[in-house]
């Protein structure tokens, strides 16, 4: 294993504190088994609440999946487990290396003394055996890059689904089913730039999700995230094999009639997007907006009516598809026409209409659409809008470029729309604009640290220390204690004091407990308090004696 440095302050930095004490615990108890191993990867077992597959790379950093459900940031306990393994039992992996280094050198005897007879039956009776085997046989040496139909395909990505589904038919929440053997087979064809085989499999394993995705409990995005993938990769495979346009025609026509028909629904913007990517010549986008045309037709009557969320949807993306189609070739005259019947449909429209305006130099009309939409739509929904204004009023209205400024401040809390406010205001208007801003910020979850924030860039430490003193908040304390806890020592330590305990007491845990000492080493970088600070260790260390953990995170004081 010359190849992998083994250390177990690695595996910290890839984990929670959590994931890793219960990593050491399944490591501990002896659940983890090396099935396989390189010099620079191994697979693993772990015994959890069922098995799960850890796989490992391990070089110059740490790369590492695991087939369980874990989704909370960072690796798993299995992996840590794992990891801890590497490190602990270095004899066991040495084993397994020299088992699969022997049978290499076997497997190389092997080859140099059969002949091309007996390797022939072989081949040919593996073959028969595995489907998938074949599929790669047929891709590695194909001279025309013709592997199989899509149904056949889509057949074999099927039995996956069988394979993976309860009794009832249904793969249930957390079932994830490996696309991996497709995928790697497309990716053989586009290597040999065979790009329409490869385009085949993805389409296929997209068709195959979208048809499966009643079946399926995607409550974590797994099938969801997949289809996005191949539909993407399926356009790249098409835009690679460089196709004419009577070539792409039916494909376009086939993202097309698969975004009608809308299955599964909310994937529906991937044919979408996918159309946008394939159709760049004027002989695609015309055609594109030939088979959309009848549902224009149908639909355009819709924008003016009180309509569902999902009609309205529907509706909508045909208008951004024409819109889209017409920007593309130029049909100014079209695009405005449109535009000016539909532009209060949603704020996209709105945006899109008003910065078409502003290139082609109609400035006054591009600022007065987009406050049409400030005034029409709900604020949440106007950030691009505010942005889009906020540089026409730059150059041509003060008053109204510090007015969305402010209320850009207010609703993104962002600082640039803070500092260039002040940088263009007199002293007495910024003195009005702080106490607007302070007013604004009196109530809501942010309030109380912007008001901090706000009096420490006006360097109002006294206003600062006022806030975070009346918070009662641990974490505010420890988060200003080096701007401010120096001008008034005595309250900040009291009320640290004052909160350390109950946060204790709050709950258990290391996890909980690494908290509480990250506080009381914040307390003790207050000087002038060593006495007091020392009383408070030994009175804590007296009052939970039945907590060890707790006492032992301690020790480090």
């Amino acid at each position: 294993m010359e190849t992998i440095k083994l250390d177990i302050n690695r595996i910290r930095k890839f984990c929670t504190e959590s994931s890793f004490e219960r990593g050491e615990r399944y490591f501990e108890e002896g659940r983890v088994e090396i099935t396989d191993a390189t010099p620079s990867s191994v697979v693993a077992t772990v015994k959890g609440t069922e098995n799960y597959r850890v796989e490992m790379q391990i070089d110059d950093t740490i790369r590492a999946s695991c087939s369980c459900p874990y989704d909370w940031g960072g690796y798993c306990k299995h992996i840590v487990a794992t990891y801890l393994a590497l490190v602990q039992d270095e004899d066991v992996i040495e084993e397994i290396l020299e088992v699969h280094e022997a049978e290499e050198a076997r497997i190389g005897t092997l080859l140099n003394g059969a002949t091309s007879k007996e390797l022939r039956a072989f081949l040919c009776q593996e073959l028969e055996r595995s489907s998938e085997l074949r599929s790669r046989f047929l891709a590695t040496l194909s001279k025309s890059g013709k592997g199989k139909r899509l149904n056949d395909y889509k057949k074999e990505i099927g039995r996956l689904y069988i394979e993976a589904s309860s009794r009832d038919g249904y793969v249930d929440y957390w079932t994830e089913i490996d696309f991996s053997s497709f995928e790697e087979l497309a990716e053989l064809y586009r290597s040999k730039e065979y790009f329409l085989e490869a385009a085949r499999i993805y389409r296929a394993l997209s068709e195959a999700i979208a048809e499966n995705m009643d079946y399926v409990d995607d409550s974590n995005g797994y099938y969801d995230d997949n289809f996005t993938r191949f539909i993407d990769t399926f356009v790249e495979c098409m835009l690679d094999a460089k196709q004419d346009f009577d070539q792409k025609k039916e494909y376009i026509k086939y993202l097309f009639e698969k975004y009608t028909e809308g299955e599964p629904d909310y994937c529906e913007d991937n044919y979408y997007d996918g159309l946008k990517n394939l159709c760049i010549t004027e002989e695609d986008l015309k055609y594109w907006q030939e088979l959309l045309e009848p549902y224009v037709q149908e639909e355009l009557p819709g924008i003016l009516v009180d309509v569902g969320w999902s009609k309205r949807h529907r509706v909508g993306s045909y208008i951004s598809m024409q819109l889209h189609i017409l920007s593309k070739l130029g049909e100014n005259e079209s695009f405005y026409e449109l535009m000016e019947r539909c532009y209060n449909f949603n704020e996209n429209f709105c945006l899109m209409y008003a910065e078409q305006l502003k290139k082609d130099g109609e400035i006054e009309r591009a600022i007065g659409i987009a406050e049409d939409g400030l005034e029409i739509f709900s604020n949440l929904s106007t950030r691009a809008l505010r942005k889009f204004l906020s540089d026409l009023y730059r150059k041509s209205d003060t008053k109204k470029y510090k007015e969305n400024l402010l209320f850009m401040f207010h609703q993104d809390r962002s600082w640039k729309h803070y500092e260039t406010l002040k940088s263009i205001s007199s002293d007495e208007e910024w003195k009005s604009l702080f106490g607007d801003m302070l007013d604004h910020f009196s109530q809501g979850p942010f309030g109380r640290d912007m008001r901090i924030k706000m009096f420490l860039r006006e360097k109002m430490y006294d206003e600062a220390l006022r806030e975070v003193l009346e918070a009662n908040s641990l974490s505010t304390l420890k988060q200003y204690q080096r701007e401010l806890a120096g001008l008034s020592p005595a309250e900040y330590f009291q009320i640290y004091k004052k909160l350390i305990v109950p946060f204790i007491d709050g709950k258990t845990g290391r996890s909980h407990y690494r908290e509480a000492i990250s506080y009381l080493k914040m307390m003790r970088e207050i000087e002038g308090f060593g006495a007091e600070f020392e009383e408070l260790i030994r009175a804590l260390k007296a009052k939970y004696p039945r907590r060890p953990a707790f006492i032992e995170e301690m020790n480090i004081l």
